[in-house]
């Protein structure tokens, strides 16, 4: 898909700025002594345990790879990574996770952009119209809005909320029965959309050059400007991180509460970004190369697939990144950390592991080779093994105290 350019979001000559929205009400955390006297057992339990993990645990494989008949266009996969679905040119497929293409289906136009619901349950497409297909391949039902196409969709759990990004600078929030529920306009065209579980948050990626949360059926929580327009947008599991890919050639990592964690400057425009659920790592494809990070930045693993990655998806825990593929070879792989599932098959050109590259800190400045693009970010933003202890913890607090990571 080709993303185009247009005026930037307000931000501060710094570049990084986010607009100012009334703060959502947090819970407080005094008189919450039993889960305290928990989170102190736990950190305690992570210490002795950290280390333990070794660089070959973190390696990922090759597990397969699939030629497809054209450029790859969108993906969607499941929570625990069994299916995947792949657009590419005018056709969907549905694939598992052992590489058998389970079957495949004729779109009426080029597709833009797809998206798969939690369990696998249902695909959207998003093409000339938005489409709407069950697990076994039955289309459900197709929606022209103002003769708009869409750009990206998004669904989550059961298909309960359907979001659509229409090339008419809204978006479209629709049920499975193809009732509208919400729409909001954001004035630019988005290019890449996400949704929580839950439904109650979604995150867009627009030309713009903006990164947007909102609450779903309310309006926006928070934005903030990057260095050039949004192409790939992705969200954990429960709306707690969320991750963009800009042309600017970064990858951004933010929190639901609007804390800017880390950027990554790599060295080709960001065409596909996701992220796991807590500590289960991003995923960021760049050029022809996967990155794959911690949740602290640091860079963990990398693969050059010999061809321009259009997008990407990750499975909840991290244990399986789908990867597509266009200008110099069509394909679809799947990598994965699994051990029992690699064996002794491992294919493929690893880099290697670890930190191979520089990952820039928080409140730092990089030259991406078009601008300087800057992110400014609390302490939570801390790189490194200190870092990942502190993201750690965070992660205990909001599972103990239900709220989301980096909000206090």
């Amino acid at each position: 898909m080709i993303v185009g350019e247009s005026a930037p979001v307000n931000r501060n000559p710094a570049g990084g700025s986010r607009e100012a929205h009334p703060p959502v009400q947090k819970r407080s955390m005094i008189r919450r002594s039993r889960p305290g006297l928990i989170a102190c057992g736990l950190l305690v339990l992570a210490v002795l345990l950290c280390g333990t993990a070794s660089a070959e645990e973190e390696a990922y494989g090759l597990l397969w790879k699939a030629e497809m008949t054209a450029p790859v266009s969108g993906m969607g996969i499941s929570l625990d990574g069994s299916t995947i679905a792949v657009g590419a040119g005018s056709t969907l497929y549905l694939f598992d996770k052992n590489g058998h293409e389970l079957w495949s289906e004729p779109i009426g136009g080029q597709i833009q952009g797809v998206g798969l619901s939690p369990e696998g349950s249902h695909i959207g497409v998003a093409a000339d119209k938005l489409y709407l297909f069950d697990r076994e391949g039955n289309l459900l039902w197709t929606e022209k809005t103002n003769n708009f196409p869409y750009h990206d969709v998004a669904l989550s759990s059961n298909a309960s909320n359907i979001a659509g990004a229409c090339d008419d600078g809204t978006i479209y929030v629709f049920d499975s029965e193809q009732e509208v529920l919400w729409d909001a306009s954001l004035g630019a065209d988005c290019y890449g959309i996400a949704i929580s579980n839950d439904g109650r948050f979604i995150a867009a990626g627009c030309g713009d050059q903006g990164v947007y949360l909102l609450l779903n059926g309310e309006g926006t929580l928070w934005s903030y400007g990057t260095g050039k327009a949004v192409a790939s947008i992705g969200m954990s599991p429960t709306g707690g991180y969320i991750v963009a890919g800009s042309l600017d050639r970064c990858v951004y990592l933010s929190t639901r509460g609007g804390d800017h964690l880390w950027k990554y400057p790599a060295t080709k425009p960001i065409h596909g970004v996701a992220v796991a659920s807590n500590q289960g790592g991003v995923a960021a494809g760049s050029g022809d190369t996967v990155y794959l990070f911690k949740n602290d930045g640091e860079l963990a693993w990398k693969y050059r697939v010999g061809s321009s990655i259009e997008d990407l998806e990750i499975s909840a825990d991290g244990a399986v990144v789908a990867v597509g593929t266009g200008m110099g070879g069509n394909s679809l792989y799947l990598f994965t950390n699994d051990r029992a599932l690699l064996g002794e098959n491992t294919t493929g050109d690893q880099e290697g592991e670890g930190a191979l590259e520089d990952v820039v800190p928080v409140n730092s400045t990089s030259d991406t080779g078009d601008e300087n693009v800057s992110v400014s970010a609390n302490a939570s933003g801390t790189t490194g093994a200190a870092g990942s202890m502190l993201a750690w913890i965070d992660n205990l607090l909001a599972i103990l105290f239900n709220r989301a990571p980096g909000e206090f």
